[in-house]
């Protein structure tokens, strides 16, 4: 079954396949319990994971914004939504122009009802990734939410387009119209 932190993360883990720093035994140590795509790794120790990964300081500017996201959903799991909030916000900072980390900061900011925010945080992923069906799905979610029905909708039927999975992938995660 798809879901959208895994194939995420799993998309991730194999961009970094084969690259120098993965070889590294401090990092390989952590790395797998930060991504945690297996799911076999509580909230609470993929926080510690990220954090010891993130304070060897050996990863790229992109990889140091993975682990930030990977930290930030998880500290939103155990409700320190202070801590996700600044993970979320250094993570773009670090990648400015990252889809990915704006597309995971406006889910945080849908879950918690700021519904500007979120909406702002997929205009910036799809300015980036335009088309992309989880940031149109969750932008559509905001949108209904806020009361914008015709925008809501026309955004749900483009993610839906794009990728006839997305309602079972946020449906899965919590999140639905």
């Amino acid at each position: 079954m798809i879901n959208l932190r895994s194939l995420c993360l799993t998309s991730f883990l194999l961009a970094l396949t084969g690259s120098a720093w993965a070889q590294d035994a401090d990092v390989s140590v952590f790395w797998p319990g930060c991504l945690n795509t297996s799911w076999n790794v509580s909230a609470a120790e993929r926080v510690t994971a990220c954090t010891k990964i993130l304070k060897l300081g050996k990863l790229t500017p992109d990889q140091q914004s993975q682990a930030l996201v990977n930290r930030a959903w998880s500290y939103s799991l155990i409700q320190r939504m202070a801590d996700a909030r600044a993970d979320y916000d250094l993570a773009i900072t670090l990648t400015p122009k990252s889809h990915l980390a704006y597309n995971e900061r406006a889910l945080f900011n849908l879950r918690i009802s700021r519904l500007d925010d979120a909406i702002a945080d997929y205009d910036m992923a799809l300015s980036f990734h335009p088309g992309a069906a989880y940031s149109l799905y969750g932008r559509g979610v905001a949108f209904l939410r806020k009361g914008d029905e015709v925008r809501g909708r026309e955004d749900l039927a483009a993610a839906r387009r794009a990728d006839s999975s997305v309602d079972e992938v946020f449906r899965k995660i919590g999140v639905t119209p």
